[in-house]
Formats: structure tokens, sequence, C-alpha cells
């Protein structure tokens, strides 16, 4: 994982504690909560039926809940594969997003009928000069013809709002405090919470390593990384992440702590099960499903969960001073509108197992919903030590996933 202005040094607090001071000191604390007690946590050992593409088989589930239909025929495209059609495209058409000019997303596009195309996204102005078919040529494979589509709406924007669970000061705009995790860093564990960068850092430009984050509404975390943003290039996450510094800063009473999921939902107010890895083989037509801060809390049918497409796109962030400053990403995911305001930082993770592969971050409600690849960040788990449990004060245990990085 890349850094800035990081100082892997800093050792504060008893998250510096070797891992079974950490496991004694959970005894009696409310580690608890660092594992289970924030938005997008679960103690439920159960995950939502597949309804997408079958991972280990490459078949097609057929038999899902009524309120959820499978998507038998949408083509099967793997990231790296939707990514290459992107970059072709845009390689041979020398497309240039926003600020250079007015187009703001290129993205490779499935559906459920087994259709596919590209899709050119333009906020003003005349439609760009693009032709209506593409053919995307690969060694060993047949020509596949895309129909291109060139589609004005104005650009999705970052996904924050006012006062939900994971904040950079006591009052700043909030999204969600995503996903708990523990991270080995130079050789060092440390306990800290996943989030959008946008999420996190009071300045998005300038984030300083550090400062003081809220989660839950409790100012319990430093600021320990945050994945850099280049304005002259490509980017490639939305995303940071803050290290408890006390473990008795976070109320032990994990279940006060979760955010319900909304009325009728499948599993009960409980959201699914808890990610313990990065997912593998990731594809279109699979189907995900996300807990944040947003309306609704968790996904529902009528939203698509499902893995669309994949893009190259650029939204609009505002600076210190006020000004709009835009940013351009690559190889993002590109859902249903399954992710609202305030869900900036949820975990976007895939049914059928325990495994994260995307983090929330942009969208435009009705349309779509945008994450980092975060399934492709350079994180291992070592063979036999994949997770960490804490017993907290009330008796629960709480696992989640442990990364070298």
């Amino acid at each position: 994982m890349s850094t800035e202005n990081s100082n892997s040094n800093r050792e504060d607090g008893p998250a510096s504690l070797s891992r079974r001071d950490l496991l004694a000191a959970a005894g009696g604390s409310a580690m608890a909560a660092a594992a289970a007690g924030v938005a997008g946590c679960s103690s439920n050992t159960t995950q939502p039926k597949v309804m997408g593409i079958l991972e280990d088989t490459g078949q097609k589930e057929a038999n899902g809940p009524a309120d959820l239909p499978p998507r038998d025929t949408q083509p099967a495209f793997s990231w790296k594969e939707g990514t290459a059609i992107v970059k072709d495209f845009s390689d041979q058409h020398k497309v240039k997003l926003e600020p250079e000019t007015r187009i703001h997303g290129v993205q490779f596009i499935t559906e459920s009928g087994g259709r596919k195309r590209l899709e050119v996204l333009y906020s003003s102005g005349e439609k760009p000069d693009l032709p209506k078919e593409f053919v995307y040529r690969q060694e060993g494979r047949d020509p596949m013809p895309l129909e291109v589509r060139l589609i004005k709406r104005d650009a999705a924007i970052p996904h924050v709002r006012l006062g939900h669970w994971a904040q950079s000061s006591a009052s700043a705009v909030a999204g969600t405090a995503g996903w708990n995790i523990c991270v080995v860093d130079g050789g060092v564990e440390k306990i800290v919470c996943m989030s959008a960068r946008h999420t996190l850092c009071p300045d998005f430009f300038n984030p300083q390593i550090g400062a003081w984050v809220w989660l839950n509404k409790l100012k319990c975390a430093h600021l320990l990384r945050a994945e850099p943003i280049v304005l002259s290039a490509f980017n490639k996450y939305d995303m940071a992440i803050a290290r408890y510094v006390d473990p008795t800063l976070i109320n032990d009473g994990a279940e006060d702590m979760y955010i319900q999921c909304q009325t009728g939902y499948p599993n009960g107010p409980r959201p699914w099960g808890y990610p313990l890895a990065l997912a593998t083989n990731v594809l279109t037509g699979q189907s995900y499903h996300k807990v944040g801060a947003g309306t609704p809390a968790c996904s529902q049918a009528i939203l698509q969960p499902y893995l669309n497409g994949y893009g190259n796109r650029s939204f609009p962030y505002t600076d210190a001073q006020g000004a709009t400053v835009w940013v351009r990403f690559q190889d993002q995911l590109i859902f249903g509108p399954f992710c609202k305001g305030g869900d900036s930082g949820a975990i976007v993770a895939r049914d059928g197992d325990y495994t994260a592969a995307g983090l929330h971050y942009a969208g435009t409600a009705g349309v779509e919903s945008v994450s980092c690849p975060i399934f492709t960040l350079p994180w291992t788990q070592q063979a036999g030590n994949e997770t960490i449990t804490f017993t907290g004060a009330g008796g629960n245990p709480r696992t989640f996933p442990r990364f070298v990085i």
C-alpha cells in the first residue's frame, strides 16, 4: 500500500502493544467494538446467497430469493478484461477526462440479456466526436464489436453528507466507518478502520497524518495512512485508514454501535457476516451488498446490487479554499445505484462468501455507485494467521481480518 506523509514509527497508545498484549487488553476493554461495533460490522455467520456468477464453477445461480432475481444472462468479464477494453478504447481515440474535456467517464458495462457496451459520459456541450462502434481485438480471440453510447449527464459526486459515522472532525461532513481490520505495518500490528480518504481527511488534498478521526461520533483514532492523490495522473483509490489510539475510548457495548438494517431486509436487523478477506476472480454479474451510514443502511433488491462494469472516471472534489478540483480515477468498479449519500467508505462485499471487493466513494442517484477496487491492494494474509479474534467485556468474540501491508 502506498502512503502519503505516513509515519510508520509512530507508536502511541495501547494499539502499539504486541499481539499478545492486545488480546489481553481486549478482555476488559472496548476492543470488541473495534472488531464489530462500527458501520459495516456484524457477528452473523451467514452470507447472502450468490446471485450472479458462482466463483468456483463459473456457473450461474438460478434459484435465489424471489425479490433478487439472478442475472443468468449477464456476460461475465473479469476486472482485468474489462479495464483492458476501456484502456484500449481510450488510447485509440485519445480520450481525455475532466478537467481537460467535458468527458467525465469511459466505462465498459454489461447487463442481463447478454448485453455489453462502452459508455462515454459527458456533462455539457456537443457530443464528443467518437465512433458509434468499437471493435476490441485481443490476440487469440475473435474480434468483439461493442456499441459506443455517448451519454450526457452530470458527473457523479463523492458521497458524503452531514451527521453520520466516520468524520474528520465532530462537525465535518461524514461517511461510513467501513472496515475494521488489523494491519501489520513495519512489523507492528495496528487496529485500524478503513474508509474513504475524503471522509477521514478534512483537507482531501493535504491529509494530516496523525490528525484525530471521529468514528461513531467518538474521538478515538488518528489518521494513519492516506492513498496518494495525483492531479496530473490517474489514481486508483479514494481511501485512508485511521488507527484506534486507545481501545478504552470505544464503547464496549458493540451491540449498541451496529448500524441496523432496515425493516424487511432479508437477514433481519443484523447485516450479513463480516468480510474476512479480499475478493478474487471478480466478474461482472456477481451480486454484492453493503452496510453503510446512508439510507437504506443495507442493500435492497430494487437498488440493483450487481457489478455491472469497470471504468475510468473523473469526479469533482472541493479543496480547502472551496474551489472545485477534478480528480481522475482508473479501473474503478461500477455497480447499480445501491449506495447513497453517507455511504462513502462503506465496504462492498460479495454475496456468498466473506470477501471485500470495493470501497464505495461516489455515485449518481438512481444511476450508479462507484467503488475503488480495493481487492487489488498488494496486501497479504499469511496462511494460518489470517484473522484476529477479540473478546470484549460483554463476552462476545469478534473476528476480523489481519493483513500485512
